[in-house]
């Protein structure tokens, strides 16, 4: 894949740009950056490691980085986490060394049908997202996953790399640059954003984003990649005991199936004590079918393609 170099410059402190700038036109063809050859170039990582420093520093509004990462997530490519961690797991059983992590890394990827809320729980604490707020907290930390790959990273900087550990240090490093991009996320939208931190076969790629809105609104979006049924957002907000959900899918017979299911989805809400304010299920509009009216309208609301028909 590659990306206009205005766009990476786009990414840092004036201070920082004729640094980058030098540093792109090595690698650049024709203003263009292949972003595996950047990726794979330490100068350049340790640069996009900077935002943080911009940020704090504010030299650099987190709205801006925000709209930044938003707009360029297939440049992280974020969308295989679990492969990945899938992947490094059978890598790590041909070396004992690392039996420790990978009981860690195996325990984690639970197939969804075989986990339980606990441990769906404990999977989104464990997902390397919260890392850092728990080392602040001194809250136990040696089961999340980004300490396994920090681990695992610093044992493959330390030595010589043979096969099949080239193989594992390119998996660490990729893995952990994905979860700081949802770290990095997650801080510049004031909120927490994470990926599906759990194997389900029928996913090609999800997250969710949670966000307080006030004391006692708060508000989440999932938003989810399918393989036989494509794009499904939903949009789900609790004030108090009152809550409201918004469905926007794309594949019509997913559609059907869900609006057959809202009676008992209605009941099940109830048992929790919920009061249901609104539900509904929408087409989820991509971009070539929508209108510039219904366009202006999706990024007044949380950009989840809805169209203007929404109910207030």
């Amino acid at each position: 894949m590659n990306i206009n170099s205005s766009t990476i410059l786009n990414l840092f402190s004036s201070k920082l740009q004729n640094i980058v700038k030098e540093k792109l036109d090595t690698i650049s063809n024709n203003g263009k950056v292949d972003i595996d050859v950047l990726l794979k170039d330490k100068d350049i990582q340790k640069i996009l490691n900077s935002l943080f420093s911009d940020i704090s520093n504010q030299l650099k509004s987190k709205n801006k980085v925000e709209n930044i990462l938003s707009n360029n997530k297939d440049i992280f490519n974020i969308k295989s986490i679990n492969n990945d961690l899938n992947n490094l797991s059978k890598v790590l059983n041909n070396d004992t060394k690392f039996e420790t992590q990978n009981s860690i890394i195996k325990e984690f990827l639970t197939n969804i049908k075989d986990t339980s809320s606990d441990g769906l729980k404990n999977n989104f604490i464990n997902s390397g997202i919260f890392l850092e707020s728990k080392i602040a907290s001194n809250s136990e930390f040696k089961n999340d996953i980004k300490t396994v790959l920090l681990q695992l990273q610093e044992t493959l900087d330390t030595k010589q790399t043979i096969e099949p550990q080239k193989e594992m240090k390119v998996l660490v490093d990729k893995l952990i640059q994905q979860i700081e991009f949802y770290q990095l996320y997650s801080y510049t939208s004031n909120s927490s954003i994470i990926y599906f931190p759990f194997l389900w076969n029928s996913l090609d790629s999800g997250e969710l984003k949670f966000k307080q809105d006030d004391k006692n609104s708060f508000s989440c979006i999932v938003d989810l990649s399918l393989k036989n049924y494509g794009e499904i957002r939903s949009l789900i907000q609790l004030n108090n005991s009152n809550i409201s959900i918004n469905i926007a899918v794309e594949n019509s017979e997913l559609k059907y199936k869900i609006q057959k299911s809202l009676s008992n989805f209605r009941s099940s809400i109830y048992e929790f004590g919920l009061i249901i304010t609104e539900l509904n299920v929408f087409d989820l509009l991509t971009e070539d079918k929508k209108t510039e009216q219904e366009k202006t309208y999706d990024d007044n609301s949380y950009g989840l393609n809805f169209g203007i028909d929404i109910k207030a």
